[in-house]
Parts: structure tokens; sequence; C-alpha cells
């Protein structure tokens, strides 16, 4: 009986190691697929961060970019509208010259060259080309000249320096000559034309009347 019953406990013993042994077992298989677990969160971690400090440098990147673009087309408009400037001033300065040497005063008791006909008549033809030039070369600028003879008026674009009578109803309230050529620039009015304009039978009576 001793013997059985002996024999019977170390049975129990045995199988209680075993499942120590599987219970051991499990456990480490657990921690092992904690860790390894742990580990991926870790590396998926790691990925998202890269991922977004690649976007934020990317962001930034593209900020001093755009910033960069900016200035750039900053400082172009700024050259643009000096050089529209340049030639404003020149276009006055040209307009200024023809009208001296054709004798064409601006305004009266003006002083003009006094030309001969036929002289006056050869400086007219050669403005004329380049008063033809100059507009193609602004066409191809993008710059817009103001002022045409026989246009309506327009005080947005124009400046009157003097007014003449309307010998026809239809030249009322148009351009009669023009003193200096105006431009326009992308919509923007870098300066106005200054010209003399037909004024109309009421206008000129109420000159009379003061």
């Amino acid at each position: 009986m001793l013997f059985k019953g002996k024999k019977y406990a170390e049975q129990i013993l045995e199988k209680q190691r075993e499942m120590e042994k599987r219970l051991l077992a499990g456990q480490k298989e657990t921690t092992e697929k904690l860790a390894e677990g742990q580990q991926e969160l870790a590396r998926a971690f790691r990925r998202q961060m890269t991922a977004v400090e690649d976007f934020l440098e990317e962001q930034q990147e593209r900020q001093d970019a755009a910033e960069a673009a900016e200035k750039l087309l900053q400082a172009e408009k700024e050259r643009e509208l000096a050089l529209c400037r340049a030639l404003a001033l020149c276009t006055e300065q040209l307009d200024q010259v023809e009208q001296a040497l054709t004798g064409q005063a601006k305004k009266a008791g003006q002083d003009s060259a006094t030309l001969p006909e036929q002289a006056a008549r050869a400086w007219a033809g050669q403005f004329g080309l380049m008063r033809q030039k100059r507009r193609q070369l602004c066409g191809l600028a993008g710059v817009q000249e103001l002022g045409n003879v026989g246009e309506p008026f327009d005080y947005r674009l124009h400046d009157v320096l003097d007014t003449v009578s309307a010998q026809e109803k239809e030249l009322e309230g148009r351009i009669a000559r023009v003193y200096r050529t105006g431009l326009m620039f992308d919509g923007k009015v870098l300066e106005k034309a200054q010209v003399c304009a037909y004024r109309g039978e009421k206008d000129e009576r109420q000159d009379n009347r003061d």
C-alpha cells in the first residue's frame, strides 16, 4: 500500500511539474508575442513620425518656395513699374520735342521753334514714324497708350488743358488734340493724357456768362 501511495504521489508531482512547464512556456510565448507587438508598434510609430516630419519638411519647403516666388514677383512688378515710368518720361519728352519742332505750342504764349514749312513737315513725318514704332513696342510690353484725337473724353484717363469750340455736334466731348500721351499698364493709369477737348454750345454759353 505504501508503495502504491508513493507512486501515486510521484505521478501527481510529475503532472504538476508538467503543468508548471506548460504554464511557464505559455507565459514565455505570451511575453514574447507582447514584446514583438510592442516592437512593431514602436516601428510603426517611428514610421509615422518620419512621415509626419517629411510632410512638415515638404510643407516648409513649399512655403519657402512660395515666399521666394512672391518676392521675385514683387521685384518683377516693381521693375515693370519703373520701366513704365521711364517710358512715360520718354513719351512726354518726345511729345514736347515734337510740338516744339513742328511749331505746335501746348498753350498760348508758349515758345516753339520756328522752322520752315518744309522742315516742319519733315519733322512731323519723322515723329509720326517714331510714334508708330513706340506704339508697337508698347503693345508688345502690354502698355496701352491713352489719348487719341476723336475719341470721347474721359476724366479717368485724360486731363483737359484747354478746350475749343466744336464745329459739329458729333465732336462735342471728344478729344481735339493730344499734348501728351498717357500710359496705362496692367489696368492702372500711370500717366493721364493731356488733351484739348471740343466743348459744346452749352459749355460755350456758360463760358461767355462767366
